[in-house]
């Protein structure tokens, strides 16, 4: 009698047990990885905003003794710009668009939406960005890439 009680505590965990720890683990891989991804566009959408104003500070500076960004040249500045300022997506660039004497417009190609999403809601909160940032037509939740355009002026 005290054999089969030594015998039936020493067989193991049952099946049910194997896989409630494994439904277990599963859920906090699971959880884990939604927060690296989470973490990760986050990162990405904070260094994108630090390369906006990377770009404000150097258009501010073409300005100097001129006091207009009509004066500006929009093909030498994206030119510039695009080699100073690096973003973490391969084919992304930065175009300077309509400018006038007190403004100007940006678009960036091929930033994630969700980061682009991001984005957008920390330039609307920031002053001298317009009031209307966007995202284009790509920036649904599952689509990979879009453009952001936005204008800087007073």
């Amino acid at each position: 009698m005290r054999k089969s009680i030594l015998l039936s505590l020493s067989r193991g965990a049952s099946l049910v047990e194997t896989m409630l720890v494994l439904a277990v683990a599963v859920m906090i891989l699971m959880l884990s990885i939604r927060f690296y991804q989470s973490t990760v566009y986050a990162n990405q959408s904070n260094y994108l905003n630090s390369q906006i104003q990377a770009v404000s500070a150097t258009m501010e500076s073409f300005t100097q003794g001129v006091g207009s960004y009509a004066s500006i040249s929009t093909s030498s500045a994206a030119a510039y710009i695009n080699q100073i300022v690096k973003l973490p997506w391969a084919s992304a660039s930065f175009t300077i668009g309509t400018v006038s004497s007190t403004s100007y417009t940006v678009t960036i190609s091929s930033v994630p939406a969700i980061v682009c999403n991001n984005t957008i809601l920390k330039l609307m909160g920031a002053a001298h960005f317009g009031a209307t940032p966007t995202c284009g037509s790509g920036a649904s939740a599952g689509s990979t890439a879009t453009t952001l355009t936005y204008s800087y002026g007073p």
